[in-house]
This record gives structure tokens, C-alpha cells and sequence, in this order.
């Protein structure tokens, strides 16, 4: 089976992509982080990306040992030591067991490099909740709309064999 699986420019030359997970900051309280660990996205026929949610898994970590971890291993290095933040989203390979619900040492799961790819991720979820939310667009009513699209950027993909699983490997 041949899956179409996203590519953010920042992760365009690696050749794991689909050994990847997506860990994203879905809790942020004063001492500590709630991360939802998945299977890297896949895109469907209209662009717009697709979790395995039912494979997806939920850790915490320290806020102290997350910042200090990604301060270390996070690129692009120029974001390295930036302040988590609420959807902040991460690329990288993941080793097991990978339990899930426990709070856990980032170095004891997560395999640098730590790729930050929060501001793709944002602009993707923003394309999908505004494709999901709006109407589409008339092209004999809603010219000036229509001038625009071809001036978008669709998310960048790549095909692969299978289906992205960053669960099975002990890396």
C-alpha cells in the first residue's frame, strides 16, 4: 500500500520519515507537560492531515527536564532554548516500551534529533480547520477568492510503501 505522508521543509532530506512520531504539546501547566505521541501524519486527496489516533499514546515530563532535554537536541538550534508553548509539535524517532499515561525522562524515549516543526504544524491545522469550517468557494461568485488560491501552498508530501510506524522500532 502506498501512503501519502507529510513532509515539513525542515525534515525535506531525511529518508525516515515514516520511522517518525509526532509528539505534540497538548498540556502546559507550571511544572508540567502533556505530550500526545503518534504515528506521523499521512495526508488525504485534499492535502489535509490524518492522525492514527487509535495508536496514538500520552506521556508527561517535567516542563524542567522537557526544556532542558530539547535544549539540547532541538534544531534547528536557533529555536533550541525558545519556551515551550501550548501545539508546539516535534519530529523525531521514539524508542520503546513507550508507555503510555506514565510521566517519563524525555531521554529515555525521545531519539535526537528533536526537529521542531511548530510552525508547519500550526499553518496545517489552520488549513484543516478552515477547509472543515468554510464553504467552498463559488468560482463564478467569489472571484477575488478564487484569484487567491493559486498563490497557496499546499503541504509538501512524499510517497512511501507503508503506513508510518514509529512504534516498532527499538532505535
Amino acid at each position: 500500500m502506498t501512503t501519502r505522508i507529510w513532509v515539513p521543509s525542515g525534515l525535506g532530506r531525511r529518508k525516515d520519515l515514516a520511522l517518525l512520531a509526532y509528539v505534540v504539546i497538548d498540556e502546559l501547566e507550571s511544572a508540567l507537560v502533556g505530550l500526545t505521541i503518534s504515528p506521523w501524519p499521512t495526508l488525504d486527496e485534499k492535502g489535509r492531515l490524518h492522525f492514527d489516533l487509535e495508536r496514538a499514546r500520552s506521556a508527561g515530563a517535567t516542563k524542567r527536564a522537557l526544556e532542558a532535554f530539547l535544549a539540547a537536541h532541538r534544531t534547528p538550534r536557533k529555536v533550541a532554548r525558545r519556551p515551550l508553548r501550548m501545539g508546539d509539535a516535534f519530529a523525531c524517532r521514539v524508542k520503546e516500551p513507550l508507555r503510555d499515561g506514565e510521566l517519563l525522562e524525555p531521554g529515555t524515549w525521545m531519539v535526537p534529533p528533536i526537529t521542531d516543526i511548530s510552525a508547519e504544524a500550526r499553518e496545517a491545522a489552520k488549513l484543516a480547520y478552515f477547509s472543515a469550517a468554510a464553504p467552498l468557494a463559488d468560482p463564478k461568485a467569489d472571484r477575488e477568492v478564487v484569484a487567491l488560491a493559486p498563490k497557496s501552498t499546499p503541504l509538501r508530501s512524499t510517497r512511501v510503501r507503508s503506513r508510518p510506524d514509529p512504534f516498532r522500532t527499538k532505535a
